[in-house]
């Protein structure tokens, strides 16, 4: 009998981990721009954790954890969630003794006996954050605004929020005691668990998803009713902060999360188009966790997301970038000595950061060139006896079939000059600028413009990203969407600081409330119809901008980048126009501009001065940071 995977978990072979690194990468950038730092714990803790932090009344504890005995006869869990061991971290290195918020990040593998269906599984990878240390209602809406953030940079745009309070310990005892008078006559028709659950945590019979509790839990009284005045300020804070930032919501009064720990702020992101399972990420507030857990009272709140059932929504919806695949340098080798050139070459250039490729299934000549073509090599260098012979290497360039000799040593520094590079960037074919930024005008209106500069900043806004692009002569307002075209939007999305652009668009009016009255070209933006990247770029040492605090050692490391400022290129451009103001004043006066040697040779016989002789000829020689002005004499 084969052996395989145990139900519930599954492979994941390189052509899918391409999605994974494409998802981790855009959670990590996200973090980063919020001020999370990764925290890794281990995949199984005490139980007592778990019973203690996620409570024993909850499906995942009584129903769905994997636990078992050590061989100190230890119970032991695997995590079936990440919290409880972040708090668990938290306190056992005494973070708490820094008095600030932490803020904490992580993707890994979780384990519940669950049900295996379509994007859920008993070993599922959660990413999740938890910002410990704050009570202020900003620390909510900040979190639930970074997930929007992330969901939207994937191209999850349908997205409502549901939010709720499940209030604190002061109001909560009142509430229970109302839930329990509710449903004094109704246990008959609730399910074996929500009888169970009644007496220990009512709040949970709200959570139940049975059709008889449901229908039991009809005309319940609604908690953010019955919440204390502090949890009242705090839930109408938090909307406030939500609704100033754009973030819909929907009031859920029966919205309790299914873990005990969550205390006011509880809410869940639904992607609409996923219809009846769209919830998408889930999380809120936990202020009695820490205390709970063995430690001082202190707040905190999280989310997490099933990165399973992410992925599958970003692959049914069309939203997965397709994977570049690299383009190897095959190296094909003919008999026993070439081979060993060949690894050798292999290794030379892989040193040089470029991926190459030899055989070593003992395939012919026409094998390894069928190998090639698999892979898709960009170039293939053929060795055999002859060459070795003669020192040097047939390079066959793969598209265009042209083939070239080229020593074997100077293999390396070929490949470095024309291979081809993996990251795709686009050029400017077909393309001319057809003005400046600063030039773009309320004239224009209506005109299709050809742009091209630097990123300055970004702002992303769901279905819109604005990109402010500046060249030396000033910054103008780019607006992609996919309404406009879906192509440019896609790489928008990719655009960051310094990102060299080409932006080809249609010049309009902003509205009036939308007016920049500090630009120049604060009345118009470019409707983007095609944005080519010309080049990407790292995060600067320090901000394009002028007054920056940065010591000057930095600044000449990076002159080029300085350069950029619009500090220095006023100094380039002004000396500039006095070079060129000179040059036309001596033009007009029959000057004629001439250079000579920086250094002179010293002769004893030559005379102290030289004589220049012109017949009548005027002459001028500029050099900065001097003018210089020879008198010209007659023989």
């Amino acid at each position: 009998m084969a052996i395989t995977a145990p139900r519930g978990t599954q492979d994941f072979l390189p052509e899918q981990t391409a999605d994974w690194q494409i998802l981790e990468q855009k959670i990590r950038q996200i973090c980063s721009l919020y001020g999370f730092g990764e925290i890794r714990t281990p995949l199984f803790e005490s139980t007592e954790l778990f019973l203690r932090g996620i409570g024993e009344t909850t499906d995942v504890v009584t129903k769905e954890m994997y636990t078992f005995n050590d061989r100190g006869g230890r119970s032991m869990t695997l995590r079936p969630e990440n919290t409880a061991s972040v708090v668990r971290a938290y306190l056992e290195h005494k973070l708490y003794g820094d008095p600030k918020v932490h803020k904490f990040y992580y993707m890994g593998p979780m384990f519940r006996h669950d049900r295996p269906q379509a994007g859920r599984y008993r070993q599922f990878n959660q990413f999740g954050v938890e910002e410990i240390g704050s009570k202020d209602p900003a620390v909510d809406a900040e979190i639930i605004a970074m997930a929007f953030q992330l969901f939207r940079e994937l191209g999850l745009n349908d997205l409502v929020l549901h939010l709720n309070s499940v209030g604190c310990p002061k109001c909560r005892p009142i509430y229970r005691q109302k839930l329990l008078d509710f449903f004094a006559d109704k246990k008959d028709q609730l399910c074996d668990d929500c009888k169970a659950r009644l007496e220990k945590n009512p709040l949970r019979v709200l959570d139940c998803k049975e059709e008889g509790c449901k229908q039991a839990a009809v005309g319940v009284p609604e908690l953010t009713d019955n919440l204390c005045d502090d949890c009242k300020e705090h839930f109408a804070k938090v909307q406030e902060y939500l609704t100033k930032i754009g973030i819909p919501f929907e009031l859920d009064p029966r919205l309790v999360r299914g873990l005990d720990y969550y205390t006011n702020t509880a809410f869940e992101i639904m992607y609409a188009p996923l219809g009846a399972q769209s919830t998408v990420c889930g999380g809120g507030r936990y202020d009695g966790l820490i205390e709970e857990v063995g430690g001082p009272a202190t707040p905190g709140i999280g989310f997490a997301i099933g990165m399973e059932r992410l992925l599958l929504t970003l692959k049914e919806q069309g939203l997965l970038p397709p994977v570049e695949k690299k383009r190897p340098v095959f190296i094909v080798a003919l008999g026993d000595a070439a081979k060993t050139e060949a690894f050798s070459l292999q290794q030379q250039l892989r040193a040089k950061g470029i991926y190459a490729e030899i055989d070593t299934m003992g395939r012919s000549m026409k094998g390894q060139m069928k190998s090639a073509n698999r892979l898709e090599a960009d170039y293939t260098v053929i060795i055999g006896e002859e060459e070795l012979a003669a020192g040097q290497a047939q390079v066959r360039d793969m598209a265009t079939k042209e083939q070239v000799s080229v020593p074997i040593d100077g293999i390396v520094a070929y490949m470095e000059t024309h291979k081809k590079d993996d990251s795709f960037m686009d050029t400017m074919e077909g393309l001319h600028r057809s003005q400046y930024c600063a030039e773009v005008s309320e004239a224009d209106n209506g005109k299709e413009v050809i742009l091209c500069g630097w990123v300055e900043r970004r702002r992303d806004h769901g279905g819109l990203i604005f990109i402010d692009l500046r060249d030396r002569t000033g910054i103008v307002q780019v607006v992609a969407s996919p309404d406009y075209e879906e192509v440019s939007f896609k790489k928008a999305e990719q655009v960051r600081t310094e990102y060299v652009l080409a932006v080809r668009g249609i010049v309009r009016m902003r509205d009036t409330d939308t007016v920049n009255p500090k630009m120049k070209t604060g009345t118009i933006e470019i409707r983007c119809e095609e944005l080519r990247i010309l080049n990407s770029s790292k995060t600067p040492p320090f901000y394009i901008e002028d007054n920056i605090d940065v010591d000057e050692k930095i600044r000449l490391k990076y002159r080029y980048l300085d350069l950029r400022r619009p500090e220095m290129q006023n100094n380039l451009i002004m000396r500039h126009k006095v070079k060129h103001a000179m040059r036309t004043f001596l033009n007009e006066h029959g000057f004629i501009d001439i250079e000579t040697p920086e250094l002179c040779k010293s002769t004893p016989e030559a005379p102290a001065t030289t004589s220049y002789r012109a017949a009548s000829t005027k002459a001028s020689s500029m050099h900065c940071p001097s003018l210089r002005r020879f008198s010209s004499s007659c023989s």
